[in-house]
Parts: structure tokens; sequence; C-alpha cells
């Protein structure tokens, strides 16, 4: 074996070690603070000054924010890296909302029947309206509408490039898309915080707002003609004065997830609910954060930290070797990117993100190379000795 590829190899490898200390830490911002303020860290609920505690919410991690002044009114560890199931779907949105035609056509693919987890029903050979797949999407959570949308927009691997150039855009820099639909993947994590950025952007969509008022739907079946009722998964809608949006998501892994906003007195709130502890739902401790955080507005001294205005940080964003965008404050030199000394490697979570945290969701993914590197070195150390022994004989 070539000693200079071995030599290579162990470079990578170093690279990918030193990886891990940039992954464990949070998401910075300007001045290599955690995005959105100081207080924004830690297990511990936090709220801001003036207002009443905080109902008691079993979630992993949660955040309750005034979508129009920006302000976080209270959070427990919002940027906490975890699975988002089917709550990711908002940034699909996001992203192809304004690059599609709703009035165009698709015509159902087998690889979008083929699509794992929850589907719409989209089948081969039928043709959908591209806005009766944004019902499929935003009410049933069909992740078969989600592959049809990104196919509609140049492909999956084109939605997902875009996903995670949107993410920088808005500072959610503790989100790593893996794929349009939410359904869990090797390192594909989002967090409380930048799932309200996300939302708070959709908050100006009028399209999405109005998908999202949609209590049921007449989905085309096979053939077009006969249509089946797709019902909101949205447990708010209807039930809940003031509500402008819902998303649902669930998987083993992640457990139940739910984003929400609604508005009341001239307010918008969005509030995030991940993983609520068994027998707990998402929804309803989502419902009881935004009856707290209407109730506080109007006592709100100083909040615990601000959701960022969108582009505000991209532009000291750069991209790790994971895809994951790494920060640097305000004035710093960025390091060339690891990416682009080694390549773009994927990125293996481990069974739980929001428990064993990005360090070891990384080293999953870095494993099997450190193994390589490894053997390489092994390899590199018997060539030394071969060169330097005498010759036989």
């Amino acid at each position: 074996m070539p000693l200079a590829f071995v030599r290579a190899a162990a470079a990578v490898t170093a690279a990918a070690a030193a990886l891990l200390a940039v992954a464990a830490a949070p998401a910075a911002g300007q001045g290599g603070g955690p995005v959105g303020g100081p207080l924004l860290t830690g297990t511990a609920p936090v709220r801001a000054t003036g207002t009443a505690a905080v109902p008691r919410v079993t979630a992993r991690s949660w955040l309750v924010a005034d979508a129009d002044t920006g302000a976080v009114l209270a959070a427990r560890d919002p940027h906490r890296r975890m699975r988002p199931a089917s709550t990711l779907k908002l940034l699909t949105a996001l992203v192809l909302l304004p690059r599609l035609d709703p009035r165009a056509w698709h015509i159902g693919t087998v690889a979008d029947a083929a699509v794992e987890g929850s589907r719409v029903g989209i089948v081969p050979g039928v043709r959908y309206r591209v806005g009766e797949l944004w019902r499929g999407l935003l009410m049933q959570s069909g992740n078969d509408a989600a592959h049809a949308l990104a196919g509609e927009a140049g492909g999956v691997p084109a939605t997902v490039a875009a996903m995670r150039q949107r993410a920088v855009d808005l500072g959610a820099f503790d989100t790593r898309v893996v794929n349009p639909s939410g359904l869990d993947a090797p390192g594909q994590v989002s967090s409380a915080y930048d799932l309200a950025l996300v939302t708070a952007a959709l908050l100006g969509d009028r399209s999405f707002l109005a998908y999202e008022a949609k209590q049921s739907f007449l989905f085309p079946g096979k053939p077009r003609w006969k249509r089946y009722q797709v019902q909101s998964q949205n447990r708010l809608l209807g039930r809940y004065r003031g509500v402008l949006a819902g998303k649902t998501g669930y998987t083993t892994l992640a457990g139940n997830t739910f984003v929400a906003a609604a508005r009341r007195a001239g307010h918008r709130l969005v509030v995030v609910v991940l993983r609520p502890a068994g027998g707990h739902h998402a929804w309803a401790e989502a419902r009881a954060l935004l009856d707290w955080g209407f109730r506080a507005e109007a006592r709100v001294g100083e909040p615990v930290g601000r959701l960022v205005a969108p582009g505000e940080l991209a532009a000291t964003a750069r991209t790790d070797l994971s895809g994951r965008p790494v920060l640097h404050g305000r004035g710093a030199d960025p390091a060339p990117t690891l990416a682009a000394a080694a390549g773009s490697l994927p990125v293996a979570a481990g069974p739980e993100p929001g428990e064993a945290g990005p360090a070891r969701t990384l080293a999953w993914g870095i494993a099997p190379l450190a193994a390589l590197g490894a053997g390489l070195a092994v390899v590199r150390s018997r060539l030394r000795r071969r060169q330097s022994a005498p010759p036989a004989g």
C-alpha cells in the first residue's frame, strides 16, 4: 500500500477526531455565545422576568416565543439536538412553497409510494395537483407527499441541499437535514429553537396558513375521481382560539413532537414541544404553554433570549465535515472547512441524540473511519520496519 495513501488517510482520521470537539459545543452566535442568548442552554426551565411560573411540562426540550418581536418568553434546553420527526416538514414547506406552482401536475411514481413511514396514499400513475400534495404533507404528514414534492423541485438531494442552506440562512445551526420527510435517518437532528425559527418564518406565507386552516380535504384515489377524506392531525385546529398552524411528528426514536402557532390580542406565539414523558401528549403541553404565553405577554420584563432574524448570522457560518453549520464570531478568521479537506461524509446518529448529545452522534459516523485509520497506522508501521530492516541473506 503506498505510503502517501496511508498518510492521507491518517490525516483525514485526525481531522475527523478534531471535529468531535467542534460538534460537542452548542450552536454559537456572534461573539461565541449560544444563538439567541446565553440563557438558552442547560436543562432547567427559564422564563422572562415578571412572568408567572410556567405550567408543568414534561418535554425534554421546549420553547415559547413571540413570533413578531422574536422574544423568547420561556424555554427548557431549546438548543438540545434531537430527532424532529415530521416537524421537519415545516422546513420542507418553507423551502418549497415559494418554488412550486400549486396548479402544476405531478404523476405519482413507484418511488413516491414506496417511501417508509406515514403516507397519504399516492398511487403510481395517478395525477395530483401540487396543491393536493401540500395538503397531504401538512395535514396528513405524508412522507410520500414529501418525496413527490421534492421530486417536483429537482429531487431529494437537491431539496435536502436547499433545506440545509435555508437552515443556515435562518440561523438554525442545530439542524442537520438528511431527508425532506423528517423520518428517522442517521445524523438527522434539529432543536426546539431551530423549529421555532422555521415556524416564525413560515407565518409570513399565506399559502401555508391557508393549508393549515383546513380541517379536512378530499384526496384523489385510484382512479383520480375516487376521493377519500384526509383529516388534519393538528389537534388544536378548531379547539384552540386563534390557532394558526400546528404540525405533529412521531417516531419510536423521536417520540412525540409538536409545533404550534396562534394569535391573540395582536400577539403571535410559537411553541415547540419535543419528546414529552410517556403518556403525555405533545399537543396538550403545547396548548398549556400557549395559554401561559398569552397571559404572560402583558407582564414580560426581560425575555430569556430571542429568535434571531433571518440572515442575521448566515454570513458568519460555514459547514463542517458532517454538513452541520459551524458559526464563527464576528471578525473571526474562519478556518478552512473539514468538508473541503476531506469531502462530505455521512454522520450516523446514536440511539438517542437527545440523550447522547452531538459528540456521540458524530462519533457513530466517525467510528468506521477511525477504525480504518487505526488499521492503516498498523500497515504504515510495518512498512517502516520493513524499509529499515537489513536485506535478507
